[in-house]
């Protein structure tokens, strides 16, 4: 559900609205290359152009922020046993993308994770 309503959302604003759109996702390497060649057709066919990012960094630094007080009050995972079961099946990886470019964050602010995007891509 939460995929169609991504697509529908993009669609929409695609219809409706004009700017940039940023979307967070967790890319699974192969189970989501249909999802994000649907987005991608999405947002090339208004004319737009998508800029993957894989926002990458190891597992200890992981461990660290998921204690982090603002990520419960956001509701978001907070327990570090439930983070290595889901790391143990899952395979996060960067969009094979030619245009994807990845971004060790283990030591960076979401600042200045940004500033890399903006640079990486001369927005």
């Amino acid at each position: 559900m939460v995929d169609e309503l991504r697509i529908i959302s993009l669609q929409s604003f695609f219809t409706h609205g004009e700017g940039y759109v940023i979307m967070t996702w967790c890319f699974e390497d192969p189970d989501d290359l249909e999802l994000y060649l649907r987005y991608k057709d999405i947002v090339n066919s208004a004319g737009g152009m998508v800029l993957p990012v894989f926002l990458n960094c190891d597992v200890a630094s992981l461990e660290n922020r998921i204690a982090v007080e603002h990520r419960q009050k956001m509701g978001k995972l907070t327990d570090v046993n439930r983070l290595r079961e889901i790391l143990s099946y899952k395979n996060y990886a960067p969009i094979p993308d030619e245009l994807c470019i990845e971004i060790d964050s283990a030591g960076t602010s979401a600042k200045e994770n940004a500033l890399s995007i903006v640079s990486a891509f001369s927005l």
